[in-house]
């Protein structure tokens, strides 16, 4: 009888054992919405009307000169600018473009935001944008981007 004990004690503790590591690694595990602080990018979209015969390569250069501009200011390493064209649309709107400019994090667009003065060199170009600017932008909308990768 002590050996059919035995016997069937050893499986219970194997099982006991077995089920006591699994929640120990479990709790030692993180939670995958854990592990991602600040895992997204901070995405900054302007809709954008182009004044009358300005061409892409203009809008392009106005746009290269407001990188220029961000680059110069804190928090901007990481800063992107895109030219999003329309291809094939069934409603734009009153919308000829749009562009964005892309920051890997909320810090950074911060520094960048906390730069912005009068005279900053973003500032600056949106005063010329505005007196001589091949286009305006009366909306825009910032936007958190998170990479959703597979797994």
């Amino acid at each position: 009888m002590k050996n059919v004990v035995r016997y069937l004690l050893f499986p219970v503790m194997l099982i006991v054992l077995a089920t006591v590591g699994y929640r120990v690694a479990r709790a030692n595990q993180q939670h995958p919405t854990a592990q991602k602080t600040n895992s997204f990018e901070v995405v900054h979209i302007y809709h954008c009307q182009m004044r009358e015969g300005v061409t892409e390569v203009q809008v392009e250069a106005s746009l290269q000169a407001l990188l220029k501009a961000r680059k110069a200011m804190a928090g901007s390493e990481g800063v992107k600018i895109q030219a999003w064209f329309p291809v094939a649309v069934t409603d734009m709107g009153e919308r000829d473009f749009s562009f964005v400019v892309t920051t890997p994090s909320f810090t950074a667009w911060g520094q960048g935001w906390d730069a912005f003065t009068d005279d900053s060199p973003v500032a600056k170009w949106e005063v010329k944008l505005d007196a001589e600017g091949p286009f305006d932008c009366p909306s825009s909308a910032l936007w958190q981007a998170e990479t959703i990768e597979e797994k």
